[in-house]
């Protein structure tokens, strides 16, 4: 149940509105100790991911700071979530809790372990029930608006039914890059209502929003973000769905114009 006004400090200066089940997992997140560590945190020498039981007994996925694993985009696509499709995921965002914190002298993220769950291999809008296609179209223009390039393999869904989505492994987006491209199985099909008005909401609540990614995003990223969400809520306003046609006009949001040329990406 998303507690509507409840608000939970994230740091200095930043603030989200959440659930009372996500607001008892960030405490632990925050806040408890490791009781027992499953597998190894390294792998010939290599960190990896390791799943954790905390003090409480809660499960987490703990992901060691390594080279070429940005913790802030984890973290920023954990907050970005949390404003965004939340008619859609009320209980728990899009993407799991996640905070950055060190302990045992080993800084990283820990993420809410999400049980009973297998890796979506395969969108397909298509066959999905109303309720899943729904989720999987949040998911699609989440992805555009972040800028995450690379979902396969790293989607869950529930076991059970009613099926509900979780996108993890948000380490390598690029919310800095004015190219991003949306998939196929998108174009042409009718967006629901409560998409277009948390698309609308989301791009309304700039300055909070602004407010809680101040720490783990750059201006330019930020920016970069909220200019994809505009321009896909402006062609879904416009059209009620997202056509074919307009894939150049979303693709790159520096010319209205459509495409331009991949020499000019450098001098941005």
């Amino acid at each position: 149940m998303i507690l509507r006004g409840e608000k939970r400090e994230i740091g200095k200066r930043k603030e989200i509105e959440v659930s009372e089940k996500e607001r008892e997992i960030l405490e632990k997140l925050e806040k408890e100790g490791i009781k027992e560590r499953i597998g190894p945190l390294r792998i010939k020498g290599e960190l990896v991911p390791q799943t954790v039981i905390l003090t409480s007994g809660e499960k987490a996925v703990f992901k060691p700071r390594r080279e070429g694993f940005l913790l802030r985009y984890e973290r920023a696509s954990y907050l970005m979530s949390s404003f965004l499709f939340r008619d859609i995921f009320p209980e728990l965002p899009l993407v799991p809790p996640t905070v950055i914190r060190e302990i045992g002298g080993q800084k990283g993220i820990f993420q809410l372990f999400i049980p009973e769950t297998k890796t979506l291999v395969k969108i397909d809008l298509k066959k999905a029930e109303k309720g899943l296609k729904e989720q999987l179209l949040a998911l699609l223009i989440f992805d555009y608006i972040i800028n995450q390039k690379d979902r396969i393999g790293n989607l869950l869904i529930t076991k059970e039914k009613p099926e509900r989505i979780f996108a993890i492994d948000n380490e390598e987006i690029y919310p800095s890059s004015p190219v991003s491209k949306l998939p196929p199985e998108i174009f042409d099909v009718e967006i629901p209502l409560r998409i277009k008005e948390d698309l609308r909401n989301f791009c309304n609540s700039r300055d909070k929003v602004e407010r809680t990614l101040a720490d783990v995003l750059k201006q330019k990223e930020i920016d970069f973000c909220f200019k994809r969400a505009e321009r896909i809520l402006e062609v879904i306003e416009k059209y009620g769905r997202i056509p074919k046609e307009k894939e150049e006009y979303l693709e790159d949001i520096r010319n209205k114009e459509g495409r331009v040329k991949q020499t000019e990406l450098t001098n941005f």
